[in-house]
């Protein structure tokens, strides 16, 4: 009989195990250094750098970085964690990427990957009931954050920051946090970018709910759409289905099946000789 292979690739969103949180007070500030040794994953040394940006997600490589820190990860010598403030072209506010900035050793080449983007100097606050601006100002009083604009029906509100480094976002996410804490249905948190989404297939059964297992409301599901945000071509990779069996002509199955070419089927012969009669 001849190997079948069905040529598919599942993605999974997290690994298994997380890795060890980091302290947000051991970042440290990028520092040339011209002594050998010196240098840290994600440095400014000379290397050759690769902005990876995943499908719908915009590469930051030509903005202009204004503040940037980097957090060195313990349990990986080649991974950090680099935090910068950046100006682009597309953009009239300053954004605040979050990056994986991973080194390679063996070519002394830097591929970067955008984990979050929001915008630098503001944060959103959202409630369900209408925001006053009166009173919205008034808890601001005396911090570093005014209110913009109150978007829509009143339920969101923008709020800006004087101040501009790398912890304004998340201090003031924290502190604003504790000056609303009286309003049981009010949430801060940050302006973040988002991006259009293109990964939803055009398979007319992908959201019944036989195929939970792919993306589901209640997340438990493989993330397949988030895989499908970082890679959408697998065709040089083949995954064995170890099962009773398949339909080889079902329309999802049938222009990815891999045969092997080294065996003739049913002439009960080793023809690849791998010890095995087809």
């Amino acid at each position: 009989m001849t190997l079948i292979v069905v040529a598919f690739v599942l993605f999974r969103n997290n690994e298994s195990k997380e890795p060890p949180k980091q302290n947000e007070a051991s970042y440290r500030e990028i520092v040339e250094s011209s002594e050998e040794g010196d240098r840290q994953p994600g440095g400014t040394d000379q290397v050759d750098i690769q902005e990876r940006s995943r499908p719908n997600v915009r590469n930051w490589g030509e903005a202009e970085t204004l503040a940037e820190t980097v957090l060195p990860v313990s349990w990986n010598p080649y991974l950090s964690i680099r935090r910068r403030i950046v100006r682009d072209a597309g953009f009239q506010q300053p954004v605040l990427l979050e990056e994986n900035v991973i080194l390679d050793p063996a070519n002394n080449q830097e591929l970067v990957e955008v984990r979050d983007s929001m915008i630098a100097n503001q944060l959103l606050i959202s409630s369900e009931r209408p925001h006053v601006r009166d009173y919205i100002e008034d808890v601001l009083d005396g911090s570093d954050w005014t209110v913009g604009k109150i978007l829509g029906s009143g339920h969101t509100a923008v709020l800006l920051s004087a101040d501009l480094d790398i912890e304004t976002v998340a201090s003031g996410t924290r502190d604003l946090g504790e000056r609303f804490a009286e309003i049981e249905d009010l949430q801060v948190e940050p302006n973040t970018i988002v991006y259009a989404a293109e990964t939803i297939p055009n398979d007319a059964h992908f959201d019944e709910a036989g195929l939970w297992g792919l993306n589901s409301s209640g997340d438990n599901d493989i993330d397949a759409p988030e895989g499908w945000d970082q890679l959408r071509d697998a065709s040089e990779v083949a995954v064995a289905i170890v099962d009773s069996g398949i339909r080889l002509d079902h329309e999802d199955l049938a222009g990815n099946l891999w045969q092997n070419s080294g065996e003739i089927s049913d002439n009960n012969i080793d023809d690849d000789n791998n010890g095995y009669v087809d």
